[in-house]
């Protein structure tokens, strides 16, 4: 698979600091890996009192690239995304759905 596309994968880390224990939210870079972004599907769906519109993408990388549901990932220096349904067919490469829903 011809992967044109670069990606950064940031995971948020949650610490405890001293002396109460307060946790302090940080953002940690995984790494940058070669990628390739799908094209977009969209739904358009009416709901109460306003319209859910869902644009989604599919996300292709090699396989045992450490991501995980929930990071930020960062594609084209350009657009920020969240990570969901991780998974790896056959071992072969891993695929992340991308969503993104907004209203209006």
């Amino acid at each position: 698979m011809n992967r044109q596309d670069t990606c950064t994968v940031f995971r948020t880390v949650t610490t405890l600091t001293p002396p109460y224990n307060t946790p302090t939210n940080a953002e940690t870079t995984i790494g940058t890996y070669a990628c390739h972004l799908s094209g977009k599907t969209g739904l358009f769906a009416q709901g109460q009192p306003n319209a859910i519109i869902t644009t989604q993408f599919k996300l292709f990388l090699s396989a045992g690239v450490d991501i995980q549901n929930g990071d930020l990932i960062l594609v084209n220096n350009t657009t920020k995304y969240i990570a969901q349904n991780v998974y790896c067919p056959l071992n072969k490469h891993t695929e992340v759905d991308l969503i993104i829903k907004g209203e209006s």
